[in-house]
């Protein structure tokens, strides 16, 4: 359900964004799940965080929230459940310029 979908990440970026001031990585990337633990319970809250962001936003908050992914914790949890709940991958498409323009090599 795409409701269900946007409060997930909308709940997460407002975690990450809410602690991008923290300084010890590790004290921030607890601090992050917690924060997005919250704001997946308060939607609204997560809207709001979201609203405030987006009108003064830095290239390391979005940086931030694009490379979620890759958080320690989050994937932890995505490995240790194997697919079950949490999927994080990367799609990867490779291009063969020669059979798209159908050049022969003769």
């Amino acid at each position: 359900d795409f409701a269900n979908v946007r409060k997930v990440l909308s709940g997460l970026d407002a975690g990450i964004v809410s602690t991008l001031h923290v300084q010890p990585k590790c004290l921030r990337d607890t601090l992050s799940i917690l924060l997005g633990a919250y704001y997946i319970v308060a939607p609204h809250q997560a809207e709001n965080r979201m609203h405030r962001f987006h009108q003064q936003a830095t290239i390391e908050g979005i940086r931030a929230c694009w490379t979620k992914a890759r958080h320690p914790i989050l994937w932890a949890i995505a490995k240790n459940k194997q697919r079950s709940l949490i999927n994080i991958h990367r799609r990867r498409i490779l291009i063969n310029p020669i059979e798209i323009l159908q050049l022969d090599a003769d």
